[in-house]
């Protein structure tokens, strides 16, 4: 099919544009001026102009090869449209000519004037973030709320600015909506399970404070949002070591006062929002005061990223301690629990642990006993509340940290170096930026860009091992909470396994032991110290209340 010319008219004197749209076509484009078609509008480019919507319609049918366009002024109203316009005509094979600017985009000299409209276009927008960015740090610091709909618990209310007219607000807290965040922390920490929350406070007749029932969404962002996170030290801690940006001073965050985060979110017309990573929050500490602690909050952080992960195992059983981290010794499956069917109704429901790789298969791929679960829930117990906490290699270790004088300069001498690196790759960047401008063609354009891109990745995987290198130089508080919990659970075992409900005991048991491993003799425990004890579950049959022989009861 042989494609056409084609000219664009557009707002007053339209008959000189088109002469003069002609005159060239005549002269350079081996056209007759009767073959051409021709496009326009009247009235401003802020209006509808449904000929440059046809314009456009053709050149995504291919049925065009050119267009003509006396000047930069009638096609589009600034260099974002026109790269945008003469992108899109670039790839359906449509060559864009500005008569008076004297621009042919498919020639060398249009293609590098393209390429540097682009380039000074994406120096623009990252001057903008950067700009935005900056203004936002300087609103973190007074800790003061933007607008939008305050979260439940609060209100929005104003309160007087240091200059005349400047509107500035915080949030006041709400004491009934602020016992409803708190139920909802308890509860999901007690149970593990967004569904569960929500069934327990519709069963409860609480109701969000738009008077609708909770979902998990609505439960998720509760729970995700900082701003009910009390600001202490552990607060200042955990944003720190994730790479968040605090702009408030360590001594401000003395727990009087809750979380303030600023561009937690990536909030995109026709889209949901997206949360960022922690690393690209902008955190300072508010005016308003807080509803739950900041060890509390990222406990259930921890909870929710556990949840989310496809590799975590979620039991919905009441029953089955070690559910989560029992493995047949055999093929490597998991052993999930299964209840037995009762014989009589009144007798105590028990269940067993079952290769899931023996059950689908039929025992044609794994023969492995089953285990009876009651036992080796007790077994499991016992174990754990015989073991001290002076018993070596059951905790985590702390991290290596720098321990002598010239051991803590060559650490610092390896932050040094990789920042170096970083500072060589900014320069590189930055030299090839200017020469995008230079660049011809779009295959020398895409080299650019792509090594670009590599640069930036190294210095993000040289970023992440600078802030792990620093972290090593001074101890966390969190580290001390976290194994004087750990140490809690050991010497508090029996009391966690009679008053927990099975959830949190799962958790509990979780915190201490990587895995539990059934070779049909014995239980190998591997806890995260690296200690390992071997358990023989049928010393605890009798504990259980089982025989040997309930291994083959039917099950349901």
């Amino acid at each position: 099919m042989q494609k056409a010319v084609a000219i664009y008219l557009r707002g007053e004197k339209q008959d000189q544009q088109l002469e003069l749209c002609q005159e060239y076509v005549r002269l350079y484009c081996d056209e007759t001026v009767e073959n051409c078609l021709i496009f326009q509008d009247e009235g401003s480019l802020a209006e509808e102009l449904p000929g440059l919507q046809s314009l456009m319609a053709a050149v995504n049918r291919r049925v065009l090869h050119t267009v003509v366009c006396a000047d930069i002024g009638v096609i589009c109203k600034n260099t974002v449209e026109l790269v945008e316009i003469a992108r899109r005509m670039d790839s359906n094979g449509v060559a864009l000519i500005l008569v008076k600017n004297a621009i042919d985009f498919s020639s060398a000299v249009g293609r590098s004037f393209l390429l540097a409209s682009e380039t000074l276009l994406e120096l623009e927008r990252t001057s903008v973030a950067s700009t935005i960015r900056d203004n936002m740090r300087m609103l973190a610091r007074s800790g003061r709320w933007l607008g939008g709909v305050a979260p439940t618990g609060y209100v929005s209310i104003h309160k007087p600015g240091k200059q005349p007219g400047e509107k500035n607000y915080c949030l006041q807290l709400l004491p009934d909506q602020a016992e409803t965040v708190k139920l909802i922390y308890s509860l999901f920490l007690e149970w593990d399970s967004l569904v569960k929350v929500a069934q327990e406070l519709e069963k409860r007749g609480i109701r969000t404070k738009n008077g609708r029932a909770y979902t998990r969404f609505t439960l998720r962002q509760i729970l995700e949002n900082p701003v009910y996170m009390q600001a202490n030290s552990d607060a200042y801690a955990y944003f720190t070591r994730l790479g968040a940006e605090v702009c408030s001073p360590p001594e401000a965050f003395d727990g009087s006062r809750g979380m303030m985060v600023y561009n937690k979110t990536v909030q995109a017309q026709g889209t949901s929002n997206q949360q960022r990573d922690v690393s690209e929050w902008i955190v300072a500490v508010g005016e308003h005061p807080p509803i739950i602690d900041a060890l509390s909050w990222i406990s259930v952080q921890q909870q929710l990223a556990r949840n989310k992960s496809p590799h975590e195992r979620r039991p919905k059983s009441e029953y089955g301690l070690v559910a989560e981290i029992l493995y047949c010794g055999e093929c490597g499956a998991h052993m999930r629990p299964k209840l037995m069917q009762r014989l009589h109704p009144d007798e105590e429901p028990r269940f067993f642990y079952i290769c899931e790789r023996k059950e689908q298969s039929r025992s044609s791929e794994c023969d492995i006993p089953n285990l009876p679960g009651q036992a080796v829930d007790n077994a499991i117990s016992v174990m754990i509340g015989a073991l001290g906490p002076d018993e070596p290699d059951l905790l985590p270790s702390r991290p290596r940290r720098p321990a002598t004088a010239e051991a803590l300069e060559a650490h610092r001498a390896r932050i040094a170096e990789k920042k170096k690196q970083i500072a060589a790759n900014e320069e590189s960047i930055s030299k090839l930026v200017f020469t995008l401008i230079k660049a011809i063609d779009k295959s020398a354009y895409d080299e650019i860009i792509k090594r670009i891109d590599i640069l930036h990745q190294r210095n993000e995987k040289l970023a992440a091992q600078v802030k792990m290198l620093e972290s090593l130089l001074t101890p966390s508080p969190l580290e001390d909470h976290y194994r004087d919990a750990l140490q809690d659970i050991l010497t508090q075992w029996e009391k966690y396994a009679q008053t927990l409900p099975m959830a949190r005991r799962r958790a509990a048991l979780r915190l201490l032991i990587d895995s539990v491993t059934w070779n049909r003799e014995e239980l190998l425990v591997r806890f995260f110290g690296g200690a390992q004890f071997s358990v023989r579950p049928d010393e605890y049959w009798e504990l259980a209340g089982q025989g040997k022989g309930s291994n083959k009861e039917k099950t349901l």
